[in-house]
């Protein structure tokens, strides 16, 4: 049994617990909070102890820690983590610096400790699916790509958190948080981002951040995407993501497969995940509760999580490309890892 505790105990935090309690081979054995009301309430819940983060790196009974504090926070926590012999499994992004991200794979590796980032949406189907048939060559050369993130957000979102639309805490707007997810799959799908040109915009008073955010990519393999998200598009639409190949195209709704065809009529990957998902695990858990599985045969099995930290810390790259182009008004190179 893998002994889970985990850091913060707000929404993401609560979310985290919930799909750990349903996850076979994991347990929650402790939470904590800066706000000590907030990890004494998870911590009943769930029947656990609520420590603080000192006791937790202590411990000898938790093996690893969930990271659901402020972006910001990610590597120097994660540190202190491995540091004290524990793995992590970090909500993302890795960090909103690139350089703290390096020390923090540095020093997970350093220490063999195993570490992940949440790119949950690799594990819906379709999502699946699209890249097993990419690596397969069933849609020929990736040619270009579009990503749609259109998503409402009122204002009462952000200022209910005093690290949301914030650059000191969230390092970002909606590609940081929001189109993160799906600059994630890009680069997943069509590898490492070379150029970059973008333009953001603040459409309201409450943040600091972009709530728009738009944006051409050349990838290294020659392909070229426009991503486009927004926190402004009411009253919300689903996600898509479309892949143009030589030979063929497929688009994605909200993780499904909305439209497939190939010019030699192959079909789509047929997907199956192991262990099976838990029946009672509600919809949107599913993805995360992949990740975990797969984080626990990785640690088990001595290997690289299906989400390495370097493909994290390559996404947050591009992002910040997207800023620095927005802001020069200039095409932008990304810088690698």
């Amino acid at each position: 049994m893998t002994r889970f505790a985990i850091i913060g105990s707000g929404t993401m935090g609560q979310r985290h617990a919930e799909i750990l309690a349903a996850t076979e081979g994991a347990c929650v054995a402790a939470v904590c909070d800066a706000h000590s009301a907030a990890a004494a309430e998870l911590a009943a819940r769930h029947r656990v102890r609520a420590l603080t983060f000192e006791e937790i790196l202590a411990a000898e009974d938790i093996d690893v820690v969930v990271l659901c504090t402020p972006s910001s926070l990610h590597a120097e926590q994660g540190i202190r983590a491995v540091e004290a012999g524990k793995d992590v499994f970090a909500e993302k992004p890795i960090d909103t610096l690139p350089e703290r991200g390096v020390r923090l794979i540095e020093a997970a590796r350093a220490r063999g400790r195993c570490l992940t980032v949440v790119s949950q949406n690799r594990f819906l189907e379709g999502s699946w699916a699209l890249k097993q048939a990419l690596d397969a060559g069933l849609l020929g050369r990736p040619l270009h790509a579009h990503v749609s993130v259109k998503w409402h957000r009122d204002d009462k979102y952000y200022t209910s958190s005093n690290w949301r639309g914030r650059w000191s805490g969230e390092g970002g707007g909606v590609l940081m948080n929001q189109g993160i997810h799906y600059m994630d799959l890009l680069l997943w799908y069509l590898g490492e981002a070379v150029e970059v040109e973008a333009m953001v915009s603040t459409t309201r008073s409450v943040i600091e951040t972009e709530d728009i955010g738009l944006g051409l990519v050349r990838f290294g393999g020659g392909a070229i995407a426009a991503v486009e998200v927004s926190t402004g598009a009411y009253p919300g639409f689903p996600e898509r993501l479309e892949i143009h190949g030589s030979k063929g195209s497929c688009i994605l709704e909200q993780g499904k497969i909305a439209f497939w065809k190939t010019s030699d009529g192959a079909a789509p990957p047929e997907v199956q995940f192991d262990p099976p998902t838990p029946p009672d695990l509600p919809g949107k858990f599913i993805p995360f509760q992949r990740q975990y599985a797969d984080f626990l045969r990785a640690r088990e099995q001595k290997r690289p999580p299906v989400v390495r930290p370097e493909e994290a810390l390559n996404v947050i790259r591009t992002v910040l490309a997207f800023y620095e182009s927005a802001r020069s008004r200039a095409a932008v190179k990304v810088n690698p890892l």
